[in-house]
C-alpha cells in the first residue's frame, strides 16, 4: 500500500480543517506489514545468493582438484575465493546491520524511520553493487579464462582460440552489465518511490504534531 491510499483511508481532517487525526493504530500496522514483507524479501534474496554462492565454490573446488594443469586450479581456487568474499560479504553486512537497527519502539515514527534505515541501506547497497558483487568474480572469471586460453593456445593455433576467448569476455561482460542495470533499475522504480512515500508520511506526522 503506497502512501497515498493510506493517507486516503487513515486520514482525515475536521470540517474547520484545522486538525489533522490519525488512526495510527491501523497505520502502524500497514507500515509494519510493509516493512516486515521488505525484510523477507531481503533475508531470501541474501538466503538465496549465499547458497549459490556455496554451490559454485564447491564446483569450482572440485574442477580444481581434477585439473592437472597448476595455473588453471590457481585461478579456480582465486575464483572460489572471490565467490566466497560475495557470499561473506552478504553475511557480514546483514549482521552488521542487524546490530546497528535502533530499538526506538513500535510507535508509528520509529516503525518509519526503521523502514527507512533498511531502504536507504538497500539503496547504498545496489548503487555500489559493482564494487563488491560484480567486480571480485568479473577479477575471478578473467583469470580462469585466461588461464584456460594459455592452455589451449599449447595445443591449437592462437587464430582458433582468440575468437573463442573474446567471445566469451564479450558475453560475461553483457552478463555482468545486465544484472548491474536490473538492480540500478530495480533502485529507480522500487526503492526510491517507497522512501519518498516514507518520507512524505514521516513529514506529515511532524508536521501534524507541531500545528
Amino acid at each position: 500500500m503506497t502512501f497515498n491510499e493510506l493517507q486516503q483511508n487513515y486520514w482525515q481532517k475536521d470540517t474547520a480543517g484545522s486538525k489533522l487525526t490519525i488512526d495510527s493504530d491501523v497505520l502502524i500496522r500497514e507500515v509494519k506489514r510493509n516493512r516486515e514483507a521488505f525484510e523477507s524479501s531481503i533475508f531470501w534474496r541474501d538466503f538465496r545468493e549465499v547458497a549459490v554462492s556455496i554451490i559454485l565454490a564447491v564446483f569450482f573446488i572440485h574442477g580444481a582438484m581434477k585439473t592437472n594443469n597448476t595455473w588453471i586450479a590457481g585461478s579456480l581456487i582465486f575464483l572460489v575465493i572471490s565467490i566466497l568474499f560475495v557470499a561473506g560479504f552478504f553475511i557480514v553486512d546483514r549482521h552488521i546491520q542487524k546490530k546497528k537497527r535502533p530499538n526506538h519502539g513500535e510507535s508509528l515514527n520509529a516503525c518509519i524511520e526503521s523502514s527507512l534505515t533498511q531502504i536507504n541501506h538497500q539503496i547504498w547497497l545496489l548503487s555500489n553493487i559493482f564494487w563488491w558483487y560484480l567486480l571480485p568474480p568479473a577479477i575471478g572469471m578473467g583469470l580462469f579464462f585466461s588461464m584456460t586460453a594459455l592452455e589451449l593456445c599449447r595445443h591449437l593455433p592462437l587464430m582458433n582460440v582468440l575468437p573463442m576467448f573474446c567471445l566469451i569476455i564479450v558475453i560475461v561482460v553483457l552478463v555482468l552489465w545486465a544484472v548491474y542495470w536490473l538492480n540500478q533499475y530495480g533502485i529507480r522504480k522500487a526503492l526510491i518511490p517507497r522512501k519518498q512515500e516514507l518520507e512524505t508520511m514521516l513529514k506529515s506526522l511532524i508536521n501534524g504534531k507541531t500545528n
